[in-house]
């Protein structure tokens, strides 16, 4: 579904992303792991076209989208749940859903949106109320689903936990697996490593701009690199 080749990401003279590759395969969750200022928002913006690469080349679904604006990219299938969930305060919740199938055709679908308030009833419950007046959880709800209003057939998600109670959390994580159920493909950045390699099929560990890392999760939840170095444990079963 998604391949990338020789990422390469600078800001000035600092290079975040430094020549990685991966891939992620249809119907799989695959996790993309890493200490803060690894370059994961980075790539996941690039993969967007929100943030220009200064080379590589990244495919999806067998078609070339290296340099190619956000608004083909979200057209082509794949879309984007970003950190910090930047939902758009001085709108409703449901005007915040609008915008996310802006790209579509059809995209005042009321058969979408009425699919997105059934996911989330609570967003129908406060369809109307500014997005901004949302608690955390509340909003990151409302970005995954506004990421979801374009149909995609790929999602990127980028710390879907920050901020968030942890009964959300969990909620949030059985989410990603449903939706990984009905066959959506989704490239995951997130701090809670024992809960994405729990439910991801792979993962790829990312440390300064370069993959140090990568297998099938299971193996690597149960390997020394990921038991010290981000679980901080030597039983992986202590980290439940």
């Amino acid at each position: 579904m998604l391949r990338v080749e020789n990422l390469v990401i600078r800001y000035g003279p600092i290079e975040a992303v430094k020549g990685i590759s991966f891939e992620v395969r249809q119907g799989e969750i695959v996790s993309l792991l890493g200490p803060n200022g690894a370059g994961k928002t980075s790539t996941l913006s690039a993969l967007m076209g929100l943030t220009a690469a200064r080379s590589g080349t990244v495919e999806l679904n067998g078609e070339m989208i290296s340099g190619q604006g956000t608004a083909q990219i979200v057209q082509r299938g794949m879309t984007l749940s970003p950190e910090g969930r930047r939902v758009f305060p001085r709108l409703s919740v449901e005007k915040n859903l609008l915008l996310g199938g802006i790209t579509q055709k059809d995209w005042r679908n009321p058969v979408v949106l009425g699919r997105m308030y059934e996911r989330f009833p609570i967003l129908a419950e406060r369809r109307n109320q500014l997005a901004g007046t949302l608690s955390g959880g509340e909003q990151q709800m409302l970005a995954i689903a506004r990421a979801l209003m374009a149909s995609p057939k790929m999602l990127l998600l980028d710390e879907p936990s920050l901020g968030i109670a942890p009964k959300i959390v969990a909620e949030n994580f059985e989410l990603i697996e449903q939706l990984r159920d009905e066959g959506l493909t989704i490239l995951l950045v997130e701090q809670n490593v024992f809960q994405s390699l729990s439910i991801s099929d792979r993962a790829y560990v990312l440390e300064n701009g370069r993959i140090a890392a990568s297998g099938n999760s299971f193996d690597m939840l149960n390997s020394e690199l990921i038991r010290h170095s981000y679980l901080g444990v030597s039983d992986p079963l202590a980290a439940a």
